[in-house]
Order: structure tokens, then C-alpha cells, then sequence
């Protein structure tokens, strides 16, 4: 109270008004997973809560339209026509917070940082779309142009050789690091043209050497040296059919070549062809197509520039032709070859150009350049510019030429240099370069003046004295024009890029690599031992060589060659799904396959499965690297030295029916592996591996454990959610539990049954009591208790957005009968049977059979029975009602109030609101005034609930009874309440008696 000094009024007011606010409404969080870069229906955009950036962040969702704006329309997969029912990559948890919305207005939606996309199986490793601008060399649809003599007939035969896209560094390709073919691929006298290599160049098979078509070496290996090359185009005279013993003339008509050249667009997603014609060089392309040239466009160069010294030095100073010859479209270098009086042929090879932009060809100066200095007693430079020979004579006595002089002389000649036009650049006051020009991107080629023939006071000028840059080859020659080689991929198949780091693959097939742990000299090693294609590596084989392997549904009688089966052999039963991999190895001895133990890692008899080496994602089987060298395996793989002799090992990393994620640059015990295809579904507690559909489901089931443990933004006070759901996954519930721990067990969890589970009163107890001895919540067993959390059976039979009858979790069902039961009524209300259980989202419950089909169940009395007496509440056909929730018990260990549902929620809605009660008195004087205040606050807040019937009575105690002195100087308030929560009728008996005639009814 202040003080007044002087006459006047001073007001303070009190505010002892305090009371209970009204609760919040039921509001669940519903964890869900869906596929990447979904798409919003409404925008056609990408819906911006699948993104990966946004993975794990709480959205607040108050419509069905928000849901699905956010998150995209939930996906549940087809084939043919017929619903998946149970795939892994459904969205159970989007369709389930849809149906939910149907009747509430709010939930929070959590999504996993896991691309259901990505978990598709393929046979083969995922890949991006090339980069924009990316070309490719179609060899499917690339005709080369390439005749054979045919001397019996006397005609040109089609040649269709053989085409090699191995890169250089594949060891287990076909072409050598040189690229060359290497010799141990085809036979003598076979034509290959190594298309990944640029130029693709016509090889032929000489004496087990590939020689290059048209080369000395062909010319010589053929011991006749008068095989022939003929680069022509089909018209005027043919060659001559000729052929020298088996070496036949080869004569490539350039006009009947189609080489298939395509560009690739972002844009538009697809591949353009490009036209490609064959020409002899730039010039000829450049004359050819005229105006119609524009950057970008492509054309194929015949001629072989690179094979022997380039085309600078074949346009040499030596050579002399007339700028008519010179703009020519004819003029390539076999002309050149014979205007020499070269006797050699050609050689075959194709380089892809590609036109640069400009209008004009030009070559500037790389260093200042003034005047050039004369040797004593000489007065003229000499150099070549487009095969003309330029003369500089000095000015006067001069001990030089100058830049002026240079340019003077290369003009006065531009109408033998194809209009070869010579300029100063000036930089600077002090920095002048040469520059050339030729317009319309014809070439420019400068060679250094002849070593000899000059006249005495003749000096030879090379290019680096006219400031230029040497760029053709290793000759002094500067080439230039507005083509250039173009960077492009020969393959059959279009071209692709690498997945980005982190991308998920589940690799559907069903293939495997094994190896054995053997001593060699004293150390153990992994030796193949039996693997899908048969790879038998020398000098790191099995002792008694390499098994054969089987993945088949039967039992095999016979090896896959169809010999007699041999002790050791493996056979994979492709049949068992669900327990895949069952690995059998024959006994000759007992003529029995024998089951090998997959949890067992400790005996010879055992198997080991972990990653060890090899690249699922290898284009070809050859560098996949099945039946690897120990000494080439991955810093990951498990050390022989741990295992005893005899035991396998079945390598993850390369066989299939798991799940991989690219990893670039993976490194473990500080050793970069590179990028590699690592093993993400994990294998179980007892070293068996997750396969098939549990290899999917693992790895979804991780990441949604990920978002529910590691988000701190879900553990904020400032978001209220008092429901808790995974929908589909009970593998999740004791992190849910975990949570709702963590925010003062302010929520009740919502749980599910597995799909699979059948209602028959043995396995649903089996499985609510985990007689299985499960590790963790799962489709083994129930392990987690709580008297926050329940679980309901069946699951249920509903309609997705696209109107297809869709398998639900039974989560799906109680959260919509939750949401209802608080509408109707308050969360201390059961919500079950025919007032407020009824089911009003699903068609029908049952449970997905071993065949993959939803099989519709009517619980028995005797089923329900089993269900409630394990604390799982039954959803059941009741005739003449429909489908009800017909239980409502929790998870809680022990017996009490608290095993009812109405009764769990009712306290975890008074956890929340107390909280909010009480906490306007803290820091308040620590007194009887405060006390009366907190009594008749919470007094009144029970009372209210007491007449909405969710207590029978209440007692709330907070004076000097339960705030000793101690308590107080602790600066601690205790409010002792006491409730009678209000029990729901779930058990009615009826005892009828029956009297005779005339006898009283009330004694």
C-alpha cells in the first residue's frame, strides 16, 4: 500500500478471482510417414511439410484441406488394380489425421525424415536425371555408316561391329585403360568401335591385338599391308571391292552414317535429338549448314585429326591450296593425305563438335606484344596462317618486326587465308597482343615457320613470338573456330547421374554373395564360397572351389547346371517371405539340406550377415563385385579373425531384399570406402537380418522412432496436445510413452495391434503377453506397459481420397471415436459402446492374411473375452448395432481406477489444468490468506467437474495440516487432493428369479 504524504486517495485492487480456464479440447499429434516432395493438389507446387527440410517440424492442421494442402493426399499402393494391403509405404498415419479432421479441427502432424518414395524395390540402384545439357551418344539407335568389301558378291556388305561403353577405369569392363578394347575380348577379325572414348574410333581384331582400322599397325598386322580405308560419302564412284585374304577393305559412306546425338532438358524432363551430320572438319560443317547454324548445334568430324598429328601440323606451312579449296565442304584430311602424295588410309573415328556462340572465329595474344627481334643477318620472319605461308620483312635497318608489321602482312594475304583478318588489342599504353579474326567461325590456324627451305635472310617465327598459345596437341599450332569436342556419354540406354547423398534404395531382388572364413598360412581370410553369378575369384575361391547356389521355392535335386548336387551347396527358400533369408546347406553325407541358423554368430555351423564390399549399383555384373578378394574388402566388413573356420558370411551390402542408403564418401575406422551402398534396415537383436517387408518397415520405423525421441520442438510447453498417435506402427509405442513422460504425462497414447495379427484368442494372447520374448514393441509382441497408453484389434477396412477400399490401422478407428466421444460428451467419458462407440470411419474390421488379402472378422464373446482379459479392446460386428468399440481398458500394470480409459484421460486432463490453476500463486505470500485462496480455486474447478459426473466426490486439503513450518521455510505450497473418479458401466448382471403362482415377489 503507498504512502500519502499529502491529502489524497490512493486505490490498489486485489485480484483474488482466480479460476480454472476452460481446457483446450482434445488435440492429438499424429506421427506419420509419408513420400518426399509430395504434391499439393490445390497448387501444383511441392507441399512444403514433405519436404526434408521440414521432416520432424510440428505442424498445427485445423482442416482436411490444410492436412492435405500440407502433406499431399494420403498414398495407399495398387497393382493391377488391386490394393496392397499392409505395404509399407502406405500412409497410414495422413489417412487416419484425415478422418479424424472429419469431425475436430485441430492436430499436430509430425512428419519422419523417411521418403516412403525411395523404398520402392527395384532390381536396380536408383539414379537422378542427368544434368541440363547433357549429351548422349544413342549407340541403340546410331547407325555408323561402315561397309565391309564383299569380294565373292562384289558388293559393300553393312558392317554392324560391336560397340563398347566401358569406361577405362572398369576393371571387369572390356576396355583397357588406353582405351583400346582389351585383348581378351572377342575373337580375331571382329570389328568394335570404343564408343567411350572420344573419338570413337573402328577397331579390328589382329593376331589377338585390337588394331585401329585405317593405322599402320592394321596396315602391318594384316602381313599384306594392302587392306584398304576409304572415307567417302555415297556418291560418284564407288571404291573398289577389293580384300586382301581375310582382310577386307572397309569404306565408311559418310552420308548413310546417322549418328545419334541427344541433349538433355530440365524443363522439359526429356532428350532431344540433335542432327548430327558427318563432315570432314569444322569448315566444312560451317559451309554446309550455312545461316541455319546457331549455338548448341552438333556435328560428327570423320576425319581422324588426333590419330597422327593434328590438324594443324596436317595444314602445314608445307602444304599449299587455294582459298577455294580451302572453304570447300570436300576438303578434309584425306585430302590433305593425298595432295602429300601420302601413300596411309584413314582411320575411322567419330568426334562429336558442338557449336559456340559468336558470329566469328578468333584468336587474341596471351602476353603483350611489340616488336619481335631478329636473329643478326636475318630480315624476314616466316609463319603460316590456314597453310599460307606470311613473310614479315623488318622496316629499314631494323633489328625487328613490329606488331603493325605482323598484322599488315597476315591482311595482305586474307584472300588465301579464307579472309583471315589481323588486329591490335590493345590493352594498355604498354600492352598490345595480336588478334585474329575470320568471320563466320571458319577455322584460324597458325603453325610456326618451316625448320629449313628458307632463304638466307629468312627467319623461322613461331607462335609463341606472336604472343599466341600452342593448343593442338603437342605441336607448335593454335587452332581455332566456334566448334569444339562436346562432353557427352555413349551408352544403349539413356544416361543418368548419381543419387545424391543419403538416397534410399530397398533392392527387391533376391541374390546374394557368401563367403567362408578360412585359415590361409595362419590367417583367417573370407574366401567366396557361393554367390548369384557364379564369380569364382583366382587364388581367393573356397577350398573345394566355389558352391553353387540355388534361390528357389522348392527343394532342388540338382545343381542350376543340372549336375548332381555336392556337399556344401546353398539353397535360399525364395518362397518364405516373411522369414527370408532360410539358408539351406546340402549334406552330401545325409543327402539332406540342412536349415543354417541365422542367429547364429558363434559356431562353424553359423552365418554371419553384415557388409563387407561390392556395388549393388554397378551398371554391369562384371564390377559389381560379387566373389571379391579379401584383400579389396570395405573397412566395414567383420573380421574373419572374430569368426571360427567355417562360418559365413552373407554380404548386405550386395545381395538383395534390403535396404541401402547411399553414402558419399563413407568413411569408418578412418578409411574412405568412397561412395558406397550401405546397409540401413539393420539386422534384429539376434543378428538375424531385417529382409523383404521388415527391411522397409525397419527403416521407416527408425526414422519415425527419430522423430518422436529427438524432437525438442514437440516437448515445447507452448504447443498443447493431449492425444498421442503413430498410426500403423506399434513398434512405437514406448516413445510415445517416452513423450507423453516428458510433457508431465499430460497425453494418452493411442496404439495398434499389427496387421497381421489373428483374432484366434491364442495369438492375440501370444502377442499382448509377448510370449514370443520380443525385444521391443512390434508384430512379435506387446512390451511396454502404462496406464496412459491402449491398444485396439482389429484393424479396419476404410475408403482413401481416391474412393479404393484401403487396410487401416485400428488407431485410425479410435482416434475418430475419441474425437467424437469428447464431442458428445468429456474425455472422462468412456468412449466405447453404442452411445459413443460406435465406428462410423471403417466399413468393416479384420486382419491382412498371409496371402496379403484383408480377411473381415466378427469377434466372438469368447475372443472379446481373451482380447480384454490381455488389455486389448475389442472393435466388434455387433448385430443389429454395427461396428462398436466394445472396451476401453489401458495398458496399466496393475489393478486400479486408472486400468480404464475415461478414468486415465480424466487425469491426464486434470495434470494439465491444475498445472494451469496453481500456477498464479506462485511467489505469492506463503499464508492462511493464500491457502483459502488455493483451496476455494481448486474447490470450485472440482466442483464443476464433479456436476459434468467425472467424480463422484473430492477433497481438497492446503492449510497448516500439510504446510508445516518445515514445508514453508522451503518455500513449498502442498495441495493434497483427494478424488472419487466416476467408474463406467461395462458389467451388467441381471439375476432373475422365478416364482409360482400366488407366492409374494418381494419375500
Amino acid at each position: 500500500m503507498p504512502t500519502l504524504v499529502s491529502p489524497g486517495v490512493s486505490v490498489t485492487v486485489t485480484d483474488e478471482s482466480m479460476y480454472a480456464p476452460a481446457g483446450q479440447g482434445t488435440v492429438p499429434l499424429v506421427v506419420v510417414a509419408t513420400s518426399e516432395n509430395k504434391t499439393d493438389p490445390s497448387t501444383s507446387n511441392i507441399a512444403v511439410g514433405t519436404t526434408s527440410a521440414n521432416a520432424g517440424k510440428p505442424y498445427l492442421i485445423t482442416s482436411q484441406r490444410e492436412l492435405v494442402t500440407t502433406f499431399g493426399e494420403p498414398k495407399f499402393h495398387s497393382l493391377a488394380g488391386v490394393q496392397l494391403n499392409g505395404d509399407e509405404r502406405n500412409e497410414y498415419g495422413l489417412l487416419s489425421t484425415y478422418s479424424y479432421l472429419g469431425i475436430s479441427n485441430r492436430a499436430y502432424v509430425v512428419r519422419a525424415n523417411v521418403d516412403l518414395a525411395e523404398l520402392e524395390g527395384t532390381s536396380t540402384a536408383p539414379k537422378l536425371a542427368p544434368a541440363n545439357g547433357t549429351y548422349w551418344l544413342d549407340t541403340t539407335n546410331t547407325d555408323w555408316g561402315i561397309y565391309t568389301a564383299n569380294t565373292t558378291s562384289n558388293t559393300w556388305d553393312k558392317m554392324t561391329p560391336a560397340v563398347l561403353t566401358d569406361a577405362t577405369t572398369d576393371a571387369g569392363g572390356n576396355v583397357a585403360s588406353n582405351g583400346n578394347p582389351k585383348t581378351t575380348y572377342g575373337q580375331n577379325l571382329d570389328y568394335a568401335i570404343v564408343a567411350s572414348v572420344s573419338p570413337a574410333i573402328l577397331y579390328q581384331k589382329v593376331a589377338g591385338t585390337w588394331e585401329v582400322v585405317g593405322s599402320t599397325s592394321w596396315l602391318g598386322a594384316s602381313a599384306t599391308n594392302g587392306a584398304n580405308v576409304y572415307i567417302q560419302a555415297d556418291v560418284g564412284t564407288a571404291p573398289t571391292v577389293a580384300a586382301k585374304g581375310v582382310y577386307k577393305d572397309v569404306w565408311l559412306k559418310s552420308d548413310q552414317a546417322n549418328i545419334s546425338v541427344k541433349s538433355y532438358s530440365t524443363s522439359s524432363a526429356k532428350w532431344s535429338s540433335l542432327t548430327a551430320n558427318l563432315y570432314s572438319r569444322d569448315d566444312a560443317a560451317t559451309a554446309s549448314e550455312g545461316t541455319a547454324l546457331s549455338q548448341n548445334d552438333v556435328y560428327v568430324r570423320f576425319d581422324d585429326w588426333k590419330e597422327s598429328s593434328g590438324v594443324g601440323v596436317q595444314l602445314g606451312a608445307a602444304f599449299t591450296s587455294s582459298a577455294g579449296t580451302l572453304a570447300s565442304v570436300s576438303f578434309g584430311k584425306t585430302n590433305i593425305e593425298k595432295t602429300n602424295g601420302a601413300t596411309s588410309t584413314p582411320v575411322i573415328a567419330y568426334q562429336t563438335r558442338i557449336r559456340n556462340a559468336g558470329t566469328e572465329s578468333s584468336v587474341t595474344g596471351t602476353t603483350l606484344h611489340n616488336n619481335v627481334a631478329l636473329t643478326s643477318g636475318k630480315t624476314t620472319f616466316v609463319f603460316s596462317v590456314n597453310a599460307q605461308t606470311v613473310k614479315v620483312t623488318r622496316s629499314g635497318s631494323n633489328a625487328f618486326v613490329t606488331i603493325e608489321e605482323i598484322v599488315n602482312a597476315i591482311n595482305g594475304l586474307a584472300g588465301n587465308t579464307g579472309n583471315v583478318v589481323a588486329s591490335i588489342d590493345h590493352r594498355g599504353a604498354n600492352d598490345r597482343r595480336l588478334k585474329l579474326t575470320r568471320a563466320g567461325g571458319y577455322a584460324i590456324i597458325v603453325h610456326d615457320g618451316p625448320s629449313s627451305g628458307l632463304a638466307a635472310t629468312e627467319e623461322r617465327m613461331l607462335t609463341s613470338q606472336l604472343g599466341l598459345t600452342d593448343n593442338e596437341i603437342a605441336n607448335s599450332v593454335v587452332y581455332n573456330s566456334l566448334w569444339s569436342n562436346v562432353s557427352y556419354e555413349a551408352s544403349a540406354s539413356a544416361p543418368t547421374s548419381a543419387p545424391v547423398d543419403g538416397t534410399l534404395w530397398y533392392k527387391s531382388t533376391q541374390d546374394a554373395d557368401i563367403y567362408i572364413a578360412e585359415n590361409d598360412g595362419g590367417t583367417m581370410k573370407w574366401f567366396a564360397y557361393a554367390n548369384s553369378k557364379d564369380t569364382a575369384p583366382t587364388g581367393s575361391t573356397a577350398s573345394g572351389g566355389l558352391r553353387d547356389l540355388q534361390i528357389v521355392s522348392a527343394e532342388p535335386t540338382k545343381q542350376s547346371d543340372g549336375t548332381a548336387l555336392a556337399n556344401g551347396d546353398i539353397w535360399i527358400d525364395s518362397d518364405e517371405l516373411d522369414a527370408y533369408p532360410k539358408i539351406y546347406k546340402y549334406n552330401s553325407g545325409t543327402s539332406k539340406w540342412v536349415l543354417i541358423d541365422n542367429t547364429d554368430q558363434s559356431t562353424s555351423a553359423g552365418i554371419v550377415f553384415a557388409d563387407a564390399v561390392g556395388n549393388p549399383g554397378g551398371q554391369y555384373d562384371n564390377d559389381k563385385g560379387y566373389g571379391t578378394t579379401y584383400a579389396s574388402f570395405h573397412s566395414d566388413a567383420p573380421d574373419p579373425a572374430t569368426s571360427p573356420a567355417g562360418m559365413l558370411l552373407f554380404n548386405t551390402r550386395l545381395s538383395g531384399y534390403n535396404v541401402k542408403k547411399y553414402t558419399v564418401n563413407y568413411t569408418f575406422n578412418n578409411t574412405n570406402n568412397g561412395n558406397v551402398w550401405v546397409s540401413v534396415s539393420g539386422l534384429r537383436t539376434d543378428g538375424s537380418p531385417y529382409m523383404g517387408r521388415a527391411a522397409q518397415r525397419n527403416t521407416i520405423v527408425e526414422s519415425m522412432q527419430s522423430a518422436l525421441a529427438s524432437n525438442e520442438e514437440i516437448r515445447a510447453e507452448s504447443r498443447f496436445f493431449n492425444i498421442i498417435a503413430a498410426p500403423g506402427y506399434p513398434e512405437l509405442l514406448d516413445e510415445m510413452i517416452t513423450l507423453s513422460t516428458d510433457r508431465k504425462q499430460t497425453a494418452f497414447v493411442l496404439a495398434d495391434t499389427p496387421f497381421r495379427l489373428k483374432p484366434a484368442g491364442t495369438s492375440v494372447q501370444a502377442w499382448a503377453t509377448n510370449s514370443n520374448n520380443a525385444p521391443s514393441n512390434g508384430e512379435d509382441g506387446l512390451t511396454s506397459s502404462s496406464a496412459l497408453a491402449a491398444v485396439y484389434y482389429p484393424s479396419g477396412f476404410s475408403t482413401d481420397l481416391s474412393g479404393s477400399n484401403v487396410v487401416v490401422p485400428a488407431s485410425h478407428i479410435a482416434l475418430r471415436t475419441l474425437a467424437f466421444n469428447d464431442q458428445v460428451a468429456f474425455p472422462w467419458f468412456a468412449p466405447a459402446g453404442f452411445t459413443r462407440g460406435l465406428v462410423g470411419n471403417s466399413n468393416s474390421v479384420g486382419y491382412i492374411t498371409d496371402e496379403g488379402e484383408f480377411q473381415a472378422v466378427t469377434l466372438s464373446e469368447g475372443q472379446r473375452d481373451t482380447m480384454y482379459a490381455n488389455k486389448v479392446n475389442p472393435i466388434s460386428f455387433i448385430p443389429g448395432r454395427g461396428l462398436v468399440v466394445f472396451g476401453q481398458k489401458t495398458l496399466a500394470p496393475t489393478a486400479s481406477a486408472l486400468d480404464r480409459i475415461n478414468v486415465a484421460r480424466l487425469i491426464v486432463y486434470l495434470r494439465y489444468q491444475l498445472d494451469l490453476i496453481a500456477k498464479p500463486f506462485l511467489f505469492e505470500p506463503n499464508d492462511r490468506i493464500t491457502r483459502d485462496q488455493v483451496t476455494d480455486t481448486f474447490n470450485r474447478f472440482l466442483e464443476d467437474l464433479t456436476s459434468k459426473r467425472a467424480l463422484f466426490d473430492f477433497l481438497v486439503v492446503c492449510d497448516e495440516t500439510n504446510n508445516t513450518g518445515t514445508r514453508i521455510d522451503k518455500n513449498e505450497l502442498w495441495i493434497d487432493i483427494a478424488i472419487q473418479p466416476v467408474k463406467a458401466v461395462e458389467f451388467i448382471y441381471i439375476p432373475l428369479r422365478i416364482k409360482n403362482t400366488g407366492e409374494s415377489l418381494t419375500s
